[in-house]
């Protein structure tokens, strides 16, 4: 019985995990479609709000963005 409890709490965990990726993933969609419009503000908000959050494709874009002098 504790075993059934335990694959189902990793299962939910790894839902959880997915879902927040696959979001993580069309936010940073968002930052990217702005700095291909060039609305730097909203590309550097999105990116920078994914980028405290922890996310290493977040940091590794907004480091890009700051090298290239976009959105400072």
């Amino acid at each position: 019985m504790m075993v059934r409890w335990a694959l189902g709490g990793c299962l939910a965990a790894g839902i959880v995990l997915v879902a927040s990726g696959r979001a993580d993933e069309q936010r940073i969609e968002t930052g990217r479609s702005a700095l291909a419009g060039r609305d730097y503000r909203l590309a550097v908000r999105t990116i920078a709000t994914l980028s405290n959050e922890g996310s290493n494709k977040a940091q590794t874009h907004l480091g890009t963005i700051y090298g290239r002098g976009k959105g400072v």
